[in-house]
């Protein structure tokens, strides 16, 4: 399947294939970084600035307000303390060195005391929480990036679990997403039909195919999501196995 990436410079004497195209304001063609001014392409409507602001129409792209940047994007992205512009790159305060941010920082009315040195042999629980808490979030967007489950789930109703595959599967290990309104059953469904495993859990005198804490406690199958979110949070690991 053939990609088309980038446009061509329009500029007569180069006609260059740019990833990253500049559209002029004056003529509206296409030009690479080189022959992107007015004047390096002879542009032949110089774009006039509007006599009044009631003249002044919203540009095609935004350009970041960081120097040397020059990305442009297609929607506006402005930053909530200084008003500036920035590109999706930029658009975080500590990534364009927010001016407002910097001086609220360093505003000398502003006295912040000094943190206290945690005493020898103990160790610092807030900063190690703080920490704990920014790595689950990490790992929890890994997680909803490799996931497998059914499309028709809304965003908002998604849980998130590794989930440890009975021994003799196709994989060892599974990250999957249900809804948190399904039941325990109906996710035991779901994987057993995802995997061709098993499932005579209908079947009296067979083995049940169940879902377990790590700890080896076993949920009910009418049991839902919902009411178990407080001791099997989203982004934990369940061990689906026969009993």
């Amino acid at each position: 399947m053939e990609v088309n990436v980038g446009e061509q410079c329009t500029f007569a004497l180069c006609k260059r294939l740019d990833f990253l195209p500049f559209l002029c304001d004056g003529c509206g063609q296409v030009f690479c970084k080189e022959h992107r001014t007015q004047d390096s392409h002879s542009c032949t409507q110089i774009a006039h600035p509007p006599k009044n602001q009631a003249e002044a129409t919203a540009p095609a792209f935004y350009l970041c307000s960081l120097p040397d940047c020059g990305r442009k994007e297609i929607t506006e992205v402005k930053c909530a303390l200084c008003s500036h512009t920035f590109c999706l790159r930029h658009r975080h305060q500590e990534d364009h060195g927010c001016s407002v941010l910097k001086g609220a920082t360093e505003s000398p009315s502003l006295i912040t005391p000094a943190p206290k040195k945690p005493e020898e042999g103990k160790v610092n629980t807030r900063k190690g929480a703080k920490s704990e808490s920014c790595a689950s979030k990490v790992a929890l967007m890994k997680m909803k990036m490799n996931a497998q489950g059914a499309p028709s789930i809304p965003q908002e109703e998604r849980i998130y679990y590794h989930v440890t595959l009975p021994e003799g599967s196709a994989l060892p290990t599974a990250t999957l997403f249900f809804s948190k309104e399904w039941s325990v059953g109906k996710a035991v469904d779901f994987i057993a039909r995802k995997y061709n495993l098993r499932n005579e859990n209908n079947v009296a005198t067979s083995k049940k195919l169940l879902l377990f804490l790590p700890d080896g406690r076993a949920f009910a199958l009418q049991d839902v999501f919902s009411s178990l979110l407080d001791i099997v949070p989203s982004g934990g690991t369940l061990m689906f196995q026969y009993q």
